[in-house]
């Protein structure tokens, strides 16, 4: 899919060069989950672990930034920005992929197809969480 692509503008938010963050949009803090901030103005400007606009396509890193998880249920809603309650096959694979990174592996494109049809993927198209918690 070409950047231009208009299905590719609706996935993903861009801001505007020389306009900032897009209105729908939200920094992550630098501090994450260990930021003790909680005056109304850092709230309202800056996202953390927990929030719920902190997704994917709202919240916006900073090149040293990466997204950070208390739970697996805080990566589901990550990678979930719809609240459908299920993630598509690249919602998926990207979950998937952090949670490896997290642990220090890669997985080859052979291992996250074997995981997806393990947690149901390739049955249903989508894989929800509350049948993967047990």
């Amino acid at each position: 899919i070409s950047r231009r692509d208009a299905g590719h503008r609706q996935m993903f938010l861009h801001p505007e060069k020389g306009r900032g963050i897009a209105p729908s949009m939200r920094r992550a803090c630098n501090y994450g989950a260990k930021c003790y901030r909680r005056n109304a103005e850092h709230l309202q400007s800056c996202v953390h672990p927990g929030d719920r606009e902190y997704k994917l396509g709202v919240a916006v890193f900073s090149d040293e930034l990466k997204p950070e998880f208390e739970s697996l249920w805080q990566l589901f809603q990550f990678y979930d920005p719809e609240e459908s309650g299920h993630l598509m096959h690249e919602e998926f694979r990207m979950a998937v992929r952090s949670c490896a990174e997290i642990a220090g592996q890669e997985l080859s494109q052979e291992q996250l197809a074997q995981v997806w049809a393990e947690a149901g993927g390739a049955v249903n198209a989508y894989v929800n969480f509350r049948d993967r918690k047990s």
